[in-house]
């Protein structure tokens, strides 16, 4: 979805639905704890149709009825998969924070696709980037956010498809990712850079910080694989040039002494460790001469 002040209100929306989530995981556990067992879905509809008369819970009535509905179909199904013999912690709900609680559900109601991209979700218009057209009858519609705050649609048909087997065109390349080109194709179809992430530069460096104060190693920190040299490394004849630096953009391989284009030369040397990747089998050029 495009980002305007009125996606406010879904992240509103889906702040709410954690407050929910917790609520009655909190409910499932104190009522386990009493009787040794876990309540019914009916028994715990009933429950939030009195918690909203509640002035305390009034604010719940604001939040779609359906999507409420959806929380309660999920947390009854997967309280019912639990090994209540073993007592198996594995599988059993969690409390969520509200930043880690990332999206609710719509059925039938309370949303409806527009034409020009637009879609009304509750009385509110908002306008959206179509990846694909929608084929078939929408049946129910989830609203997401990631993890740098953008909203994204997901929408569920009754559209079968046809041919999923296929999902290739049977044509490959490699691309480099450069500085002075966003993108280098070995095929020599270039692209330059977008510079879509300019608008969200704030956000990245809020994030980027976020991640550099986590514990290396640890679960919350991502890893990252060592580099392989595809800038270094003819294409040609497999030679490694260690000398190369980033104010080479042409270089003349030491081996072969075939000139080469450094973004281009990267671009081939990564299509083809990806197509060795993809068959199985590991495909380097013979270096011995």
């Amino acid at each position: 979805m495009y980002s305007n002040h009125g996606n406010r209100v879904l992240h509103k929306t889906i702040d709410g639905h954690a407050e929910i989530w917790n609520h009655f995981i909190a409910l499932y556990c104190r009522y386990y704890a009493m009787y040794g067992t876990y309540p019914g879905k009916k028994a715990l509809t009933r429950h939030l149709t009195k918690l909203k008369r509640l002035p305390c819970f009034a604010h719940w009535n604001q939040l779609p009825s359906q999507s409420l509905q959806d929380v309660i179909d999920r947390l009854d199904k997967a309280y019912s998969k639990l090994d209540r013999k073993s007592g198996k912690r594995s599988g059993r709900p969690r409390f969520k924070r509200r930043k880690l609680y990332k999206s609710y559900t719509l059925k039938q109601a309370g949303w409806k696709l527009l034409q020009n991209n637009y879609i009304r979700i509750g009385k509110r218009i908002y306008r959206y980037f179509k990846s694909r057209e929608v084929l078939g009858t929408p049946k129910r519609c989830t609203i997401k956010r990631d993890s740098i705050g953008d909203v994204w649609l997901i929408i569920l048909t009754d559209h079968l498809a046809v041919d999923l087997e296929s999902p290739t065109t049977g044509n490959n390349a490699g691309f480099d990712f450069g500085l002075k080109r966003y993108l280098t194709g070995s095929d020599f179809n270039d692209y330059d850079s977008p510079q879509f992430f300019k608008r969200g530069l704030n956000t990245i460096k809020r994030v980027n910080r976020n991640h550099s104060r986590k514990v290396p190693r640890s679960k919350n920190r991502a890893r990252v694989d060592k580099w392989y040299p595809s800038s270094k490394t003819c294409h040609v004849c497999g030679a490694i040039n260690p000398e190369l630096n980033l104010r080479d953009r042409t270089w003349q391989c030491p081996s072969c002494h075939t000139e080469l284009d450094r973004d281009r030369n990267a671009a081939v040397n990564i299509h083809r460790v990806g197509a060795s990747t993809l068959s199985g089998e590991v495909v380097r050029p013979d270096s011995s001469g």
